[in-house]
């Protein structure tokens, strides 16, 4: 996980750590969605392709308040994709790069990402 994923501080990864993140996984039937993800992700969906979104749901959506905290670093979500992605969905919304962090940025960066999720909870709360 540290080698594919990127932590940029290896030093974390203590076993209390590593236990810590493995515990939700601890049965077969918990890995059963962390083991479909990828392979979603390089082989597509089970079954035929989803139709498109309903308009309403699509202005729900983007009516929520939403920013984008990325590790910049990530080699599992990679920046090139997930940035431009996330864009089609809140094409207005920020997205902060995270230049030092990996694909765990509450790990890599934690002062860095506390910070921004207050700003962002300040100055989006909805009323």
């Amino acid at each position: 996980m540290i080698d594919l994923q990127h932590v940029a501080r290896p030093e974390i990864a203590t076993p209390t750590w590593i236990r810590a993140y493995s515990s939700p996984y601890s049965t077969p039937a918990g890995c059963r969605g962390v083991i479909a993800f990828p392979r979603q992700v390089l082989e597509g969906p089970q079954g035929p392709p989803p139709g498109p979104l309903p308009m309403q749901a699509v202005a729900a959506l983007r009516a929520v308040p939403a920013m984008l905290a990325v590790g910049m670093r990530d080699t599992a979500l990679l920046p090139q994709y997930v940035i431009p992605s996330f864009h089609l969905v809140y094409p207005d919304a920020p997205v902060v790069e995270i230049p030092g962090a990996g694909h765990f940025p509450t790990e890599d960066a934690p002062e860095t990402l506390l910070a921004l999720l207050e700003l962002f909870l300040q100055t989006s709360a909805r009323t």
